[in-house]
């Protein structure tokens, strides 16, 4: 059976995709350093399942919720950037 191919020291794999072809998890902070947009909303979604008592059926209405918001705030600021 031919060995496995392993890749070289320092070599990194596509961002995009995990050794398994796999879709990877999003990256935790843009380039600026700051929280990426996937970890602002999920952490948003997180605070507003606390804040309507944790219930176990709503995790989308939460999501789609928090994204609504960030996605909204994103925009503003990007806005307030080229005026």
């Amino acid at each position: 059976m031919p060995a496995k191919q392993t890749r070289g020291a320092g070599a990194k794999k596509p961002d995009h995709t995990t050794e398994t072809g796999r879709a990877a998890a999003p990256t935790l902070t843009e380039n600026d350093g700051q929280p990426s947009l996937y970890v602002q909303i999920a952490d948003r979604a997180y605070y507003i399942w606390i804040e309507k008592g944790k219930p176990e059926d709503r995790a989308m209405d939460f999501w789609f919720q928090a994204e609504a918001q960030v996605l909204s705030e994103h925009q503003d600021r990007l806005a307030r950037r080229e005026a």
